[in-house]
């Protein structure tokens, strides 16, 4: 009988209830979150660029007064000389940065589900503002400007290093399948190396803003670099030999193989312009410039891959931490935190 037939199928909502999870809203918010990581990281290496065609051209000096708006003399079209539109441009390109860091970091506090990423924006956001007072601070001379111009270098590259770690925790790759997905659970060797080797760019890129801003320490930089070529060549060559069968490994293994050779030949043709006298003047070659500051960028980009492999070794203890937390909560605005 029909009866008998309905009584056993099940209800429509039941039947419902029985799809595999998804995502769901979170994906939708995790998605606009990462589109917005990755304009901010674009502009962030801009930035970078500004900031080291500032020191290369000397252009730090050219604007006497500062504000909180990316105006030079109080206008937004400032006259002068090619100096003055240098550093108007890095002050334009710092206010960018800055208003897509508050944008990001609003973004994630009013849809991402997880607490730590939330954190992860406040503290992007509480960078962004440091920077631009110490930008204040290195203009209006009230502190030693060589030692904050250090210091607004240094601090510029954990920035830099923050908005990566967003852009990556905020994509589909990462938030996507389970803990063990991928990643081998047994990397730990590759995960302490990589941190280390992470840890080693960043010290390297800290000597390097002390002998840009300061001409010493040029041998402890040399020094710095050989360290860095062989740590890289080590850790890259260990992920494509021994980790091949996760592709984004993979993938980041053979970027940082790549970025490494781009990086030597920058870092030989810099130490000829800096040698040979090149240096902190408007007037040396374009070539010089491009290359000297091409080298500041591309040692960003080196630190920022070896960063991005270190975190996604770190994924599946941190995916598992979360659903230790929460085992039964989807992955929504009201899930994760």
């Amino acid at each position: 009988m029909n009866t008998g037939s309905t009584l056993l199928e099940p209800p429509p909502a039941a039947a419902a209830d029985c799809t595999p999870p998804t995502l769901g809203a979170g994906a939708h918010a995790g998605v606009g979150a990462h589109r917005l990581a990755l304009i901010t990281l674009a502009a962030t290496i801009v930035l970078l660029a500004a900031g080291g065609l500032v020191t290369s051209t000397n252009s730090g000096d050219a604007v006497p007064d500062w504000w909180f708006a990316p105006l030079s003399y109080g206008t937004l079209f400032p006259a002068g000389a090619a100096q003055v539109w240098i550093e108007h441009g890095h002050r334009i390109a710092a206010s960018a940065v800055g208003l897509l860091t508050l944008c990001l970091a609003a973004w994630l506090g009013r849809n991402e589900p997880r607490r730590w990423v939330r954190n992860l924006g406040v503290w992007a956001l509480a960078g962004v503002v440091a920077q631009g007072i110490l930008g204040g601070i290195r203009v209006l001379l009230i502190l030693p400007p060589q030692a904050v111009a250090i210091v607004h270098a240094c601090l510029a590259q954990a920035f830099f290093c923050l908005i990566v770690a967003i852009a990556l925790f905020t994509s589909r790759a990462w938030r996507a399948g389970d803990a063990t997905a991928g990643t081998p659970t047994d990397a730990a060797g590759l995960r302490r190396f990589a941190q280390g080797t992470t840890v080693l760019l960043f010290l390297q890129l800290v000597a390097g803003a002390v002998m840009r801003h300061t001409g010493a320490g040029l041998l402890v930089h040399i020094g710095g670099a050989l360290a860095v070529m062989i740590a890289v060549s080590i850790l890259a060559g260990r992920v494509i030999r021994e980790h091949a069968a996760d592709s984004r490994l993979l993938g980041l293994g053979q970027a940082l193989g790549f970025v490494l050779m781009i990086q030597l030949g920058l870092g030989v043709g810099s130490f000829a312009f800096v040698t040979g006298g090149g240096r902190h003047a408007l007037e040396e070659p374009l070539l010089s410039l491009v290359t000297i500051t091409a080298h500041l960028v591309v040692g960003a980009l080196l630190l920022a891959g070896t960063l991005a492999l270190t975190l996604w070794t770190w994924r599946p203890r941190l995916l598992a931490a979360e659903s230790a937390l929460s085992p039964l909560a989807p992955a929504t605005a009201g899930g994760v935190r």
